[in-house]
């Protein structure tokens, strides 16, 4: 009988070990488990972010590359448009043009009989356009002669 005593408190010693082993061990890994996650998280969102201000700073580069060159196409349009009044009216003085993208402004100096100076101011979005220039008028038809583009 002494050696069933003996089995069991044995037993029940190193269960009772155990459960203090336990509880120790559960004691000890309470706290890591919030600092694991911050840590992993961490390592997510800091590439989300960067790759997220990149895609921001290329939408904003193409914007300004759309609108520069859409400040050109109508800077061409409105020097055109100069041409063909001055060939049809001598005494044309500009005007303003607003299209789907942006607006340009004419304003032209009558230089003499046969040459004109001409402004076109072209807005589009954030970006703006300057061409300044003489036209002159020979034999009915202008042509653009000196220009200066910024």
């Amino acid at each position: 009988m002494k050696q069933k005593f003996t089995r069991q408190s044995t037993r029940r010693a190193s269960q009772s070990e155990r459960r203090e082993h336990n509880r120790y061990r559960r004691l000890n890994q309470r706290g890591t488990v919030l600092p694991l996650v911050l840590v992993v998280m961490m390592l997510a969102v800091v590439p989300l972010l960067s790759l997220f201000s990149f895609h921001g700073q290329e939408l904003q580069t193409a914007a300004r590359y759309r609108d520069h060159e859409a400040c050109l196409v109508l800077l061409d349009s409105g020097v055109a448009q100069c041409k063909s009044q001055i060939e049809e009216n001598a005494a044309y003085t500009g005007e303003t043009l607003t299209q789907k993208r942006g607006r340009v402004t004419i304003e032209v100096d009558q230089l003499n009989d046969t040459s004109w100076f001409f402004t076109c101011v072209a807005r589009c979005g954030k970006a703006q356009a300057t061409q300044k220039g003489t036209i002159t008028l020979q034999n009915g038809c202008a042509e653009v002669t000196g220009k200066s583009t910024r």
